[in-house]
């Protein structure tokens, strides 16, 4: 089994895959990113010709090529649509799906173009949708423990564990810092100085790198 290419015709500007890259949590879209279309039946692989538009908000299309030579796919087995999306700053994530070769076949379709009839040829099952959705980055934590929330009485020794990373022991002003809160839309942060645990919790901010918060035992 081996793909071939199809005749050479007339493509419409059609969307073949369509969808959103987004952040979990925060809902945030991202704007710059970069898309890759590959297409997969069996042990032999391709590239598929398209054209990224990319919109504010995380939405983008990949658009076929006008007059692109496409792939003639084998009835089966199905093939495995592929889509990797490349991020600034947060390297390359793949999505994909296996579709029915049917769907990729080329249908006739009547369209003017420049005022003139043509027949272009249209992916019958086009688009498909990849939606991207990833973890917002780690943010960091500093903080203060003060007793019974008196800014003259630092807490000193105290242990602030927001699991599962392990905890961290406030300094002598009573201050402490944790790299990395794990990526929650709430976190439970943990204090004792020997006593009762207490609990918490704390929305972290996704759109700051480092937040800041005071904390307060009983006295």
């Amino acid at each position: 089994m081996s793909l071939t290419l199809a005749s050479t015709r007339l493509m419409a500007r059609q969307v073949l895959i369509r969808g959103r890259v987004g952040e979990a949590i925060t809902g945030r879209g991202f704007d710059d990113f970069s898309v890759r279309v590959s297409a997969e039946q069996g042990a032999v692989s391709c590239v598929l010709p398209f054209v990224t538009t990319v919109k504010p908000g995380g939405w983008y299309a990949a658009h076929l090529n006008p007059g692109a030579v496409w792939p003639a796919f084998d009835p089966a087995p199905d093939v495995t649509l592929r889509v990797e999306i490349t991020i600034p700053g947060r390297g390359a994530v793949t999505r994909s799906q296996s579709v029915s070769p049917a769907l990729l076949a080329l249908s006739d379709a009547a369209l003017t173009v420049g005022g003139q009839a043509v027949t272009a040829g249209l992916v019958s099952g086009a688009p498909f949708v990849f939606d991207v959705t990833l973890d917002p980055p780690a943010v960091a934590l500093q903080g203060t423990v003060l007793r019974a929330n008196d800014p003259a009485d630092p807490i000193v020794g105290a242990t602030v564990t927001a699991a599962p990373a392990p905890g961290v022991v406030t300094d002598t002003n009573g201050q402490f810092f944790i790299p990395a809160l794990p990526v929650a839309e709430t976190v439970t942060l943990a204090l004792s100085d020997g006593g009762p645990v207490v609990n918490n919790p704390l929305t972290p901010d996704y759109a700051r790198r480092v937040n800041r918060v005071t904390l307060s035992l009983g006295g």
